[in-house]
């Protein structure tokens, strides 16, 4: 059954999502969910049918530590450790390396914030790192500055994934503002209506059933404010103005 629904059922409604992304919603989900046989499982065969490389799928859990907690990423990490040395598999230190240096983590945190949500973060970037709050401070340096920075993974790939582990986590503030994120870095509601069908074996039903819910609701808004903003920028500017929008992640 759970073969056959992962593996047929699903990717059978949801040709938008590319073998590689699903392979992603894979890893990320496992890792949140705290997976132990079926992570391992998936992991081989991930790697067997050569759908993700191993940097990939180690930053892929790497970008976890942030929103599921630095524990379950390191652990899913050491899992995928020891299956790449059971199948005598090699990963390039160069793919391990990340930002340095506590202004240039800041710096590159805000940069990586102002992409995905937009102008307003510059005021945090221009304010410096010792005159934000504390919160701000460590989105910027930790979760942006560190992991959105690393090499092996795009930026678009990673805020992807973000948004699927706050389906996994059922968060909701978080996943409507990465709801709007993706939808600002240009995927379809179309394909996150399927992206997040791919979840369903991890997430369950309740969680599935929100994240669809905060996917229509948010879609209406980024669009409202299209048709009013001639610009990218602008129109997420406009979005924020009609919604929720939690500082920093």
């Amino acid at each position: 059954i759970v073969d056959n629904f992962i593996d047929t059922d699903i990717p059978k409604k949801t040709s938008l999502v590319t073998p590689r992304e699903g392979a992603l919603i894979d890893v990320v989900s496992l890792t949140v969910q705290q997976s132990d046989a079926m992570f391992k499982d998936r992991i081989a065969r991930i790697l067997d049918k050569k759908l993700l490389s191993p940097e990939e799928i180690l930053e892929a859990v790497y970008q976890c530590a942030p929103y599921s907690g630095m524990s379950r990423a390191m652990d899913a990490a050491n899992k995928v450790a020891e299956i790449l040395v059971a199948k005598n598999i090699s990963i390039s230190a160069e793919m391990r390396a990340s930002v340095s240096g506590v202004e240039d983590r800041f710096k590159k945190g805000t940069d990586a914030q102002i992409e995905l949500f937009g102008e307003h973060f510059k005021k945090i970037q221009e304010a410096g790192k010792d005159n934000v709050p504390l919160s701000n401070y460590f989105l910027a340096i930790n979760c942006f500055g560190d992991y959105y920075t690393r090499k092996g993974l795009t930026l678009k790939d990673r805020e992807f994934i973000t948004m699927v582990m706050l389906v996994n986590l059922g968060v909701e503030p978080q996943l409507r503002a990465h709801i709007a994120a993706n939808l600002g870095v240009g995927r379809s509601p179309e394909f996150l209506e399927q992206a997040i069908y791919r979840t369903l074996p991890y997430s369950g039903y309740p969680k599935m059933l929100n994240a669809q819910s905060y996917l229509k609701d948010e879609s209406e808004k980024f669009y409202h404010a299209k048709k009013t903003s001639p610009t990218h920028k602008l129109t997420l500017d406009e979005y924020k103005k009609q919604t929720k929008f939690p500082v920093g992640a």
